[in-house]
């Protein structure tokens, strides 16, 4: 029941994290929204690989069906955590927790997140490492952005993502 807590409140945590305002607005003509979020990251210090990156990304439509298409926006919390929550996920995630301290000691240090909250995620998300997909982020995160359906989960993640890329 713990490790479930802690679930829900990483997903508060996330969307609470996730509404600053986004400069650039979502819809509209996509190549002409990619020019204002390049000149936003140009303006935020990305250089020429980060910007180049943006500029090779693509929309998606893949991306936004398969977002449209989750059946966890139709189940209560209590339906998903126990479909999600699993024996095996809660063993690994503690074995993972304990193989990795040091470094979720240093997210928790740098960035104010506890351990288990990134280990929930880290299970939900790829079964911890299991299952990688087969999208480019990239473009799966500027389609997303751009989409005017849930920008502000996405929007904010994109100059970061693109600062990360000129690294």
């Amino acid at each position: 029941m713990r490790l479930r807590s802690k679930v829900l409140a990483a997903a508060l945590t996330l969307c609470a994290t996730a509404l600053p305002a986004m400069a650039q607005e979502c819809g509209g003509d996509f190549e002409t929204w990619k020019q204002g979020v390049a000149a936003e990251a140009k303006a935020a210090g990305v250089g020429t690989a980060g910007l180049d990156a943006l500029e090779a990304a693509t929309f998606d439509d893949k991306v936004l069906a398969r977002d449209r298409a989750q059946g966890v926006f139709t189940q209560t919390f209590v339906e998903f955590s126990n479909r999600m929550i699993s024996a095996y996920r809660l063993k690994q995630g503690a074995a993972n927790m304990k193989k990795y301290a040091d470094v979720f000691a240093r997210a928790d240090q740098q960035f104010g997140v506890q351990a288990p909250i990134i280990a929930a995620f880290w299970a939900l998300e790829t079964d911890f490492g299991a299952v990688q997909g087969d999208f480019h982020t990239l473009s799966a995160l500027v389609t997303l952005s751009h989409d005017c359906r849930r920008p502000q989960l996405f929007r904010p993640q994109l100059i970061p993502l693109l600062q990360l890329i000129d690294r």
